[in-house]
């Protein structure tokens, strides 16, 4: 059996009759209003509904969001026990290497649902000192997904750390984000992406088997966003601009890594600030995912300014 948790399927609306000696008489009734509702599922995953959006999130696979679809049509990349969905890691990646550490990437989060919000609890990792927190909701104002994550520092010593937000999509469409103040770097261990820049804005075109092997771009953007278009589909995502000496050694506030031509997934990585956590210290990190319709295939065109000014405006008209 599902479960199902509205919010904002019922408002009040006053309405004032006028009577026949003219004064306003108020008098209340119930009208429907649009709801972000979440459904508990069979197979312990839970599923978020708005207006065509769907977001499906497995507590028992590391609390990552699986599946992210509007009108029908997925965005999400599913490759391999390893590598799908939304995932969230300590950066930088040269604390832990690789794999990432499997209680916080892998293993099953706690999860209680209030209305329209799903929030998740981690184990606390003992090797790297972390405990994460993930609330995923519905914003039926934005009709968009807010995702903040919290990490706590669980080690007896300062810690410092950076959020980092890694989505997989397939390895088609377009990814486009303004540039920041430093030219992209070279990622560790990879040759660098092919990139255009136009009017300020780096774009990469995506093509299945583009790469042999895996490649990364490493850089600094500007904005505070992301984007990715796809099969008339148009994914922004929304986080905290960082400038370069605010960002964790060896990274950026934007990386795009795209796999090697067998995999065919291409990974969206946002990233904030680098921090230093005292003991039990914490930090909190919010993304925001914009997902809409492209009715004109005219705009899927590289370096396409509509489709810059698109995001543009989905970002600032809710900054």
């Amino acid at each position: 059996m599902e479960k199902y948790f509205g919010v904002g399927s019922v408002f009040l609306a006053a309405v004032l009759i006028y009577g026949c000696s003219g004064q306003p008489a108020t008098t209340t009734e119930e009208v429907n209003a649009p709801a972000a509702l979440l459904q508990s599922r069979q197979d312990s995953t839970y599923q978020l509904t708005f207006a065509g959006l769907q977001v499906a999130v497995a507590p028992q696979k590391g609390g990552r969001i699986t599946s992210l679809r509007m009108a029908g049509k997925e965005l999400f990349a599913g490759i391999d026990t390893l590598s799908f969905g939304s995932t969230f890691w300590p950066s930088p990646q040269s604390a832990w290497g690789w794999p990432p550490p499997y209680l916080l990437d892998a293993a099953p989060y706690m999860a209680t649902a209030s209305g329209s919000t799903l929030r998740m609890v981690s184990q606390r990792d003992e090797k790297t000192g972390w405990q994460f927190e993930k609330e995923v909701s519905l914003l039926p104002e934005d009709t968009a997904v807010s995702i903040t994550y919290t990490i706590h520092n669980t080690a007896d010593t300062v810690q410092h750390v950076a959020p980092w937000q890694n989505s997989r999509v397939p390895t088609k469409g377009l990814v486009f984000f303004p540039k920041g103040q430093q030219a992209p770097v070279k990622g560790k261990n990879f040759r660098n992406i092919s990139t255009q820049e136009t009017d300020g804005v780096v774009w990469i075109t995506l093509r299945p088997g583009m790469h042999s092997e895996g490649e990364k771009l490493v850089t600094d953007g500007a904005e505070g966003w992301l984007a990715y278009a796809t099969d008339g589909l148009l994914l922004v995502m929304q986080f905290e601009d960082v400038a370069p000496q605010q960002q964790a050694p060896g990274e950026g506030d934007v990386e795009i890594y795209i796999g090697k031509s067998t995999l065919n997934f291409t990974e969206l990585e946002p990233q904030g600030a680098y921090r230093a956590l005292q003991p039990d210290g914490q930090l909190t990190w919010t993304v925001k995912w914009y997902v809409r319709e492209l009715k004109d295939p005219q705009l899927m065109q590289p370096a396409n300014p509509a489709l810059v000014k698109l995001a543009r405006q989905l970002v600032r008209e809710r900054l």
